[in-house]
């Protein structure tokens, strides 16, 4: 999400039937005016609405996408440990603009990884990463978000992007417990 100015609000998540849990978020360190947050829900999703609330703010961008992970480890409080950890980053930097997401050793090999970048031009993901989506809004600047996923570890997700954008970037990458015959597990990312 972004804002014009006073900094992005965090959000909620609310709807489908659903309990959503923050995972993770983060806000450029620039400005605060440009925000990345992940959150994670389990079960069978009820028809209808999805709301994304920024408490009364008035926001003049959001991305957002939902998206749901199968044979992933149900256990916990509303399925707390269906992610095993997570890194957020913010940076503001020159054209070309290379972005770091590093996690620590996994769990499990088996364990898959997720990763996202909100930043000023179109943005290359990582490689051996498989698109889950992109899209851009020209504000201008752009805004380009970039949001994929591998089916196994990376500890170093590496995102590109090139042009003259505004050079501010934020960003969040975890990793998810793979586990035989369990439900699915649905998160959401703005």
């Amino acid at each position: 999400s972004q804002v014009n100015s006073g900094g992005a609000n965090e959000p909620t998540m609310s709807g489908n039937g659903l309990t959503w849990t923050k995972i993770t978020t983060q806000a450029n360190t620039s400005d605060n005016n440009q925000r990345i947050t992940a959150f994670r829900a389990m079960g069978a999703p009820t028809s209808g609405a999805a709301t994304i609330d920024f408490g009364g703010q008035t926001t003049t961008s959001v991305f957002w996408g939902i998206e749901e992970f199968g044979n992933v480890e149900v256990s916990g409080t509303a399925g707390a440990n269906a992610v095993v950890q997570s890194t957020t980053k913010s940076e503001n930097n020159g054209d070309p603009m290379s972005m770091t997401l590093t996690l620590s050793a996994f769990g499990s090999t088996k364990n898959a990884t997720y990763a996202a970048m909100i930043g000023p031009d179109t943005i290359t993901q990582p490689a051996g990463f498989t698109s889950i989506f992109t899209d851009t809004q020209d504000l201008g600047p752009d805004n380009y978000v970039a949001a994929c996923w591998k089916a196994g570890n990376s500890t170093s997700s590496i995102f590109t992007s090139t042009g003259g954008g505004s050079n501010v970037a934020t960003g969040l990458a975890f990793e998810i417990k793979f586990a035989i015959n369990q439900g699915g597990f649905i998160f959401n990312m703005v």
